[in-house]
């Protein structure tokens, strides 16, 4: 639960940045839509990376990584 708490929060820290150094990124709607888009991206983080190491997994072994 702890690096589930970290991930988000890193997550949420991250996309603030992103908005603040690029100004075509815009989330409008304030902090509340922040959470959301970090609880999204958090939940596609844990969704697609070990669907990824699957798709990856005859390279991987092709190439002794």
């Amino acid at each position: 639960m702890r690096f589930l708490f970290k991930k988000y929060l890193t997550i949420t820290i991250s996309l603030f940045g992103l908005t603040q150094l690029i100004p075509a990124i815009v989330i409008s709607g304030g902090w509340k839509e922040f959470f959301y888009a970090s609880a999204v991206l958090t939940i596609l983080f844990y969704i697609v990376r070990p669907i990824a190491g699957i798709i990856m997994l005859p390279i991987n072994l092709l190439t002794l990584n």
